[in-house]
C-alpha cells in the first residue's frame, strides 16, 4: 500500500474511530462557530457540519505528529498554527497529508499552515495548501513529489 493509501486510510480511520467522541455542541444546528485552540471563535456555515469534522480530523492527525498550537475555520479558509520538527520536507509531508484526507472528507476552503517554534512563539514559515490540489493528489493526479512542490511553491 502507498503512502498516499496510509494518510487517507488513517484519516479515515481515525475520524470513525473519533465519530462517537464529538462534543454535542459541535452537532448543535443553534451553534454557528467553532472554537478554536485560543478561545476565539471562528463562523462556520449551517450547513458545514461535514467540513468541521474532517477538518477536526486533520488537526487531530497533526497535533499526534507534530503539534498542534491553535486552529481556526474562517469565511474564506481553514488554519493551523503547528510545531515545526525542524524539518520542511516531513513537516509539509504531515500537514499536506492531513489536509488532502480532510479535502476528500469534505474541505473546500484552502489551508494556511504556519509552522512555530514548539518553545517560543516565533514563526518558522507559512504555506497555503488549495484544495484542488490535495484533491488532486488523492485522485493520483498529482504525485506525492509534485503534491509537495506545489505547497512549497507557497512558502513564505
Amino acid at each position: 500500500m502507498n503512502r498516499r493509501r496510509l494518510l487517507v486510510a488513517a484519516a479515515t480511520g481515525m475520524s470513525l474511530s473519533m465519530a462517537g467522541c464529538a462534543d454535542d455542541e459541535a452537532n448543535d444546528p443553534d451553534e454557528s462557530a467553532e472554537r478554536d485552540g485560543e478561545g476565539s471563535t471562528a463562523n462556520a456555515d449551517s450547513n458545514a457540519g461535514s467540513e468541521v469534522d474532517a477538518f477536526h480530523n486533520a488537526i487531530t492527525v497533526i497535533d499526534e505528529e507534530l503539534g498542534v498550537d491553535a486552529s481556526g475555520i474562517e469565511s474564506e479558509f481553514v488554519w493551523v498554527d503547528f510545531y515545526t520538527t525542524g524539518e520542511l520536507v516531513d513537516d509539509l509531508q504531515v500537514v499536506g497529508g492531513a489536509y488532502a484526507a480532510a479535502v476528500d472528507q469534505g474541505v473546500d476552503r484552502p489551508l494556511s499552515a504556519i509552522a512555530v517554534q514548539e518553545d517560543a512563539p516565533v514563526e518558522e514559515y507559512e504555506v497555503t495548501i488549495e484544495p484542488e490540489w490535495g484533491q488532486a493528489f488523492i485522485d493520483e493526479e498529482l504525485s506525492g513529489q509534485e503534491y509537495l512542490e506545489r505547497i512549497e511553491e507557497t512558502l513564505e
